[in-house]
């Protein structure tokens, strides 16, 4: 026992109770330093915004839309993106392309959601409340709300949506996601470039968790470490890249379910590269205070953590599941936030829809259930499009590679794989395949009549006790 752990043994529960109030209270002045140099840093683009906003207070093309991360394809010479941030109208000649990736980047990051099945929506920081403008003037039946904690920040949004009338469908607040309960159940949320900034992320995905209706979504566009335990910390700038794994767990934790990852990385480090960088900051932010000057830097150094695999910017689909068991949904998150798709992918197939049902209608459960609503004729082809997706995914092996009749040790499965692959075929199609038809090469041809067989037997099982409790 340590020495710590034997003079807290000491303590009466009276002083246990007392040091446990100073940690939270310490943890809390914490949490209020990183957001009084927020709001410094927010103070501090707002007057970006006063000087570059031109004729409208409404005008989309401000500070906050050039401060977000556009991806780019390939690294573009010359380009800065702290020039672009700080002194935007000398780039007009690069806004055509920020503005052409941005919007495309946000086409990804809706994409599958069906908005008509939309009603509450909440954005976690809603900056100058554009994207919640934008919203409401694409869909006139949505109720929206806005968190955050700049007050600058909330005011220029809440001047711009009483500018255009939408003020009984938009509400902007003066708080914080991670520690105010939002106004009302949501069928979906969203946030941008906004976690990393939280340190306690427990607190904020509680907050989704109770909030999200069940089948409501949440959409994200965040940074996570990509060490595989560790996380990465910049308090100077209020970063806080969470690992991969941390994700996992927490979202678990409420119920919140990844329906698909898509990794950003590659084309946000182009657009973050600049080789000048230091030179561009000490002529553009001269007249910046120090803490300002810190979290300008953060970017930067953002862009070499991505170009080095150290980090990770991905566009997050997530659902609320309050009918799965958390064990099961830690496993999908695990193995989705690993089995990433890359963005380009995505934009050359043409951003194609997720294969997720609208918001407010829960999705099928399980695999199970969707095989017993199949008919005979779709219940071989769904077990074989199954099986090879499982396979490929154990496996790291192409989909295409797998072929029906081969055997399944000849593609490099281990004894972790083989439990994994059974134990996955346990969990969600509810029939035990023998370990030892694995070890043995069983192919997929095989494990579909094997795994068909086992099936009838169950609804053989249920349908004769079901007719003998009626008789």
């Amino acid at each position: 026992m340590s020495n710590i752990e034997e003079r807290l043994d000491q303590l009466s529960p009276e002083q246990r109770r007392v040091l446990e109030k100073m940690i939270a209270a310490e943890k809390k002045d914490n949490n209020w330093q990183d957001q009084d140099q927020l709001k410094t840093f927010y103070r501090s683009m707002s007057r970006v915004l006063d000087r570059n906003e031109s004729s409208s207070p409404v005008d989309q093309n401000v500070a906050e839309d050039y401060f977000r991360f556009s991806p780019f394809p390939e690294k573009i010479p010359g380009f800065s993106w702290l020039e672009l941030t700080l002194n935007p109208e000398k780039h007009s000649d690069k806004l055509e392309i920020f503005f052409k990736a941005h919007d495309e980047m946000k086409e990804v990051l809706f994409r599958g959601i069906d908005f008509s099945s939309v009603i509450t929506f909440q954005d976690l920081g809603c900056g100058y409340s554009s994207d919640l403008i934008a919203l409401a003037k694409k869909y006139p039946h949505l109720q929206l709300y806005g968190y955050n904690i700049s007050p600058d920040q909330v005011e220029i949004g809440r001047q711009r949506v009483e500018t255009l009338g939408y003020t009984q469908r938009v509400k902007v607040y003066n708080r914080n996601s991670a520690q105010d309960p939002f106004p009302e159940p949501l069928d979906l949320a969203m946030s941008c470039q906004v976690i990393h900034h939280i340190k306690n992320k427990g607190d904020v995905f509680k907050n989704l968790g109770q909030h999200l209706k069940n089948g409501g979504y949440f959409v994200a566009a965040e940074i996570l470490s990509n060490l595989p335990l560790s996380p990465i910390e910049e308090p100077e700038s209020t970063a806080y890249f969470a690992s991969k794994d941390e994700w996992a767990e927490l979202l678990a934790q409420n119920n919140l379910k990844v329906i698909e990852a898509v990794d950003v990385s590659r084309e946000i480090s182009n657009f973050l590269y600049d080789p000048n960088f230091d030179e561009n900051l000490q002529h553009l932010g001269g007249d910046y205070d120090e803490i300002t000057k810190r979290h300008l830097r953060g970017p930067h150094e953002l862009g070499e953590m991505l170009s080095r695999k150290l980090a990770v910017y991905l566009i997050l689909t997530v659902q609320k599941d309050a009918m799965l068991q958390q064990e099961t949904i830690l496993r999908l998150n695990r193995e989705r936030l690993l089995a990433t798709r890359p963005y380009g992918e995505i934009i050359k197939n043409g951003k194609a829809l997720l294969p997720i049902h609208p918001t407010g209608v829960r999705q099928t459960s399980s695999f199970r259930e969707t095989l017993a609503a199949a008919d005979s004729g779709q219940t071989r082809s769904l077990l074989e499009s199954y099986l090879k997706t499982l396979l490929s995914r154990v496996t790291k092996t192409d989909q295409l590679e797998i072929e029906l009749e081969q055997p399944l040790n000849s593609i490099g499965l281990d004894s972790l794989m083989i439990m994994e692959l059974r134990n996955r075929v346990q969990t969600d199609l509810g029939v035990d395949v023998s370990i030892n038809k694995f070890i043995e090469g069983i192919s997929i041809a095989s494990l579909i009549v094997e795994v068909l067989a086992k099936l009838t037997e169950s609804q053989q099982k249920t349908s004769n006790n079901w007719t003998e409790g009626e008789l």
